[in-house]
């Protein structure tokens, strides 16, 4: 009795069997399916904007505002790492990419300093008196808000102007 896979015809089926499945992996492998929707990329750029917009009115409270600029910085990342993910499985170069992503990558570092300033100085106000035992005129000695303001508002406009094809 022969050995299948020592005949010429058990080789030949084995050959045609072992082709047929690489050029399907292979097939599968460079298909366009992207593992991250993008309206799911686009909904997480979305809900980052919300919170940055809620934080901006959450400003008199500034550990309120700090929390919603961490969600915002947070799903603004992952939108970021999705979009790379996808870019590096597609077959052509999303021609947008190096704009997007430098679109984010600038929008995260302002939502990074606004939480830095907002986090830092949290509780920063000493109860100064002087030498009568009366307060001085009212000086914010919390987080610099015009500059917080400015970077989240920054930031919003970048990450709005993102393209996700």
């Amino acid at each position: 009795m022969k050995n299948v896979a020592t005949s010429i015809p058990g080789r030949l089926l084995a050959l045609a069997l072992a082709t047929a499945l690489a050029g399907a992996s292979s097939a599968l492998a460079q298909s366009s399916r992207q593992p991250y929707a993008p309206s799911d990329i686009q909904g997480r750029i979305e809900r980052s904007g919300d919170l940055q917009r809620q934080a901006l009115r959450s400003l008199g409270d500034p550990t309120r505002a700090e929390q919603l600029v961490r969600k915002a910085y947070d799903e603004l990342q992952t939108a970021q790492s999705a979009l790379i993910i996808n870019a590096s499985g597609q077959k052509f170069p999303d021609p947008l990419l190096e704009i997007n992503s430098r679109k984010l990558q600038d929008a995260l570092s302002l939502l990074q300093r606004a939480s830095d300033a907002l986090r830092t100085n949290q509780g920063a106000r000493p109860d100064r008196r002087d030498q009568e035992g009366e307060a001085p005129p009212e000086t914010p000695a919390g987080p610099d808000l015009d500059a917080v303001r400015s970077n989240i508002e920054q930031a919003l406009r970048l990450a709005s102007t993102v393209i996700i094809l």
